[in-house]
């Protein structure tokens, strides 16, 4: 019984160190109010490294038809360490006379040599003329 007992509480063990695998960097997007619709804004993440990273793609996006978003920062063949931090901009165009009027979400994947991260962030055209990161 002993021995049952130990074996099936190594099992647990090993099976949660292979479910708490870290990520090598974290993203977080930084919200913001852009004080004009004018057909394009630019939103920034913030991109903080936790282990040695050699990235090898900018991040790609899902949006709503029509809109349309271009990297500003150019992260691809860079080597980042422990703890580094960027900022990486992007920019979205949208058509001013389609805006939605309820919160848009924008997903972005980020993807290095050994993972890839999916995040997500949302868009509001107020009534007020801004837009809400």
């Amino acid at each position: 019984m002993k021995k049952i007992i130990t074996i099936s509480l190594f099992i647990i063990w090993a099976l949660s160190v292979n479910a708490t695998k870290s990520h090598t960097f974290i993203v977080e997007v930084i919200s913001n109010e852009v004080e004009q619709i004018n057909g394009k804004f630019v939103f920034e993440t913030k991109i903080t490294f936790k282990d040695t990273v050699l990235w090898t793609n900018n991040p790609s996006y899902t949006v709503s038809e029509n809109w349309q978003i271009r990297n500003i920062t150019n992260i691809t063949g860079q080597t980042f360490y422990p703890n580094d931090e960027i900022i990486f901009e992007a920019e979205l165009q949208y058509t001013v006379s389609n805006i939605p009027y309820y919160q848009k979400k924008i997903v972005v994947r980020y993807t290095d040599n050994s993972e890839i991260i999916n995040t997500y962030f949302k868009v509001y055209f107020t009534p007020y003329n801004t837009v809400e990161i």
